[in-house]
């Protein structure tokens, strides 16, 4: 048996060292948010008509104007393009979110472009970092955390190369991240049915090509209520989507969706669809494949819902991973998309603070959890970076998926790690005397 003076001494290490890793991340961190803010304040006109925002924007121009079911008519949306936007430009996205996402922009409209735009990019901003400060509080963290932690991975998950895009750009991704922490947060306090609900309704009425990796998550975690909210949530979706666009919008964004597969690159991608396209080209033997590739990348979210259905402490790390199975498993995936691993980063950092917690008590040494998943996603953010937008073609390829999928691996260790933890505390509490003293260690939160 240690003395408590060690332990003590070695808990103070431990600290020292957190509060060493927290720093240097808080400052690297607020150094790329400032880069990132002033791009966004310098970004000129054209950049801003020629942004995702633009066709949003038109959307919700026509939605406003009572032509709803018009939405995905290619030749209205130029017409509406070319009268609000940038005339005579060339027009190469049309309007491509889902019918529900309509009536949100139409507020934003009533403004010119440009002042839309800053508007509605400033809002997602606002959003993401609500959502990371959801995260951070419906999150487990080991009791006695250093506050500089929480501030480190927030502000890291802030400073993902995903939220550059998604200034720029203007687009949904902070509303998507503060959904889903929203969700989060409801199954952390046992109102699963509401959580279920949050989250078919935040991925179905803005990015569905998101909803297979949740469905599967969904599957394996078999919670009645869960599953309840979730079915309840795209019923709304559905019947929401037909009284903004009806039928015949409803249908044309099911065609929409079905003709933009030859619309962009697959190399372009940043899921298991982009990763075989930038090995073996853009066709249509590789775009198959890559469809496959997703489908079984969708797989991986069953063990974490599995886990969390065993051991509802697996909460955290669980979402987390099943967060980045969904992204793998979307045949879409953008820079900008991205950002919803951020407030899966605050999980994953809080799971990492129990584990480490958990490892110095029972062995003495220093945990590296947390190390490991900064040390992660700083070789994220540099490689989503460095391989910003354009399509690659040939090895190594994308590498943002293969990063994607280490985070998911981590994961899938952690989960398991903590079930053998807790397995091994019930094995010693049966080998123990009813009327034995033990010494408990410290709750994991």
């Amino acid at each position: 048996m240690r003395l408590p003076g060690a332990q003590r001494r070695r808990a103070l290490l431990v600290t020292d060292r957190a509060r060493l890793v927290a720093a240097f991340v808080i400052v690297a961190s607020t150094a790329l948010l400032v880069t990132y803010a002033s791009t966004w304040l310098r970004l000129d006109r054209i950049n801003q008509e020629r942004s995702d925002f633009a066709y949003a924007y038109v959307g919700g121009q026509i939605w406003r104007e009572g032509h709803g079911d018009k939405l995905y008519d290619a030749a209205v949306d130029k017409a509406y393009y070319d009268r609000d936007v940038a005339p005579n430009a060339q027009v190469d996205l049309p309007f491509i979110d889902a019918p529900t996402a309509a009536p949100l922009l139409a507020p934003f409209t009533l403004v010119d472009i440009r002042t839309g735009w800053r508007l509605w990019s400033g809002l997602q901003l606002v959003l993401l970092l609500a959502a990371l400060v959801i995260a951070s509080r419906s999150a487990r963290w080991q009791p006695r955390t250093p506050r500089d932690s929480l501030l480190a991975a927030a502000l890291a998950g802030a400073a993902g190369a995903g939220t550059y895009v998604l200034a720029i750009q203007g687009q949904w991704s902070g509303l998507l991240a503060l959904g889903l922490a929203l969700a989060h947060a409801a199954c952390s306090r046992g109102r699963n049915f509401i959580g279920g609900a949050l989250l078919t309704v935040t991925l179905l009425s803005i990015k569905p090509n998101f909803a297979i990796g949740a469905a599967v998550f969904l599957v394996g975690w078999r919670e009645r209520r869960l599953v309840a909210g979730a079915v309840a949530g795209a019923a709304g979706v559905v019947l929401a989507s037909l009284l903004v666009a009806g039928p015949a919008g409803c249908l044309g964004f099911l065609r929409t969706v079905a003709e933009s597969t030859q619309s962009w690159p697959w190399s372009s991608m940043n899921s298991a669809s982009g990763l075989v396209a930038s090995w073996f080209g853009d066709n249509g033997t590789t775009a198959t494949i890559g469809l496959v590739a997703c489908l079984l990348a969708a797989t991986s979210a069953y063990p974490f819902g599995r886990a969390v259905a065993r051991d509802i402490s697996r909460l955290d790390v669980a979402f987390a991973g099943a967060v980045a199975a969904t992204l793998l498993a979307s045949p879409h995936l953008y820079h900008h998309d991205l950002t919803l691993l951020a407030p899966a980063l605050v999980w994953g950092t809080a799971a990492a603070s129990r584990l480490d917690h958990a490892a110095t008590a029972r062995a003495g040494r220093r945990g590296q959890a947390t190390m490991l998943v900064f040390g992660l996603w700083g070789v994220f953010t540099v490689v989503a970076l460095q391989q910003l937008g354009a399509p690659l073609i040939g090895f190594p390829g994308r590498l943002v998926p293969w990063v994607i999928g280490a985070m998911l691996v981590l994961a899938l260790v952690a989960c398991r790690t903590s079930q053998r933890r807790r397995r091994d505390r019930a094995g010693l509490a049966g080998l123990l005397p009813a009327d034995a003293p033990t010494l408990r260690p410290a709750r994991d939160g």
